[in-house]
């Protein structure tokens, strides 16, 4: 099928903060999770760049596209930073040590939402305040379970044949 000249494409950064179904395989809420249990953060590599965003703000870019009505391909995110510049900023609110595993994934990507900034796009929810959101929240004291996984939950589900 031919891609409308009037269709609106997000390239999205990797969400973080609380939601109603809470995920600890990605980046950012897995260091605050480790952190508030006043584990060390464990970096694999940590010269990965990931873009990020906080869900609320992802939002924020779907209904400014859909209020504008804009046209064309969009990074989504609030900034980007390296997997360690992540750890550390966690880190510092908990002081808390980072562990480097040299075990490195060679996925790594920077991305630039000034294009969407330029249609009004101003994310505002950053790390230190996600931190905050989890104490309200009880889910990260059992952030290594299952559920809190994509990947592990369809792995689960694939062995009992449901995928």
């Amino acid at each position: 099928q031919e891609l409308k000249p009037d269709a609106t494409i997000f390239r999205p950064g990797t969400l973080y903060g609380v939601s109603p179904r809470m995920r600890y395989d990605l980046v950012t809420n897995i260091f605050i999770a480790q952190a508030m249990k006043g584990e060390k953060i464990t970096v694999n590599g940590g010269d990965q760049a990931r873009p990020i965003i906080h869900l609320r703000d992802a939002v924020k870019g779907y209904l400014l596209a859909l209020e504008k009505d804009l046209p064309g391909a969009y990074n989504l995110s609030y900034t980007s930073y390296t997997i360690y510049q992540i750890a550390e900023i966690v880190a510092t609110r908990f002081d808390c040590e980072i562990v480097i595993n040299p075990k490195t994934e060679v996925r790594s990507t920077w991305m630039s939402n000034a294009k969407l900034r330029n249609h009004g796009f101003n994310p505002r929810i950053g790390i230190l305040d996600t931190i905050k959101e989890f104490k309200n929240i009880d889910s990260w004291q059992q952030y290594g379970s299952d559920c809190y996984s994509n990947l592990k939950t369809l792995k689960k589900l694939i062995q009992e044949g449901k995928v």
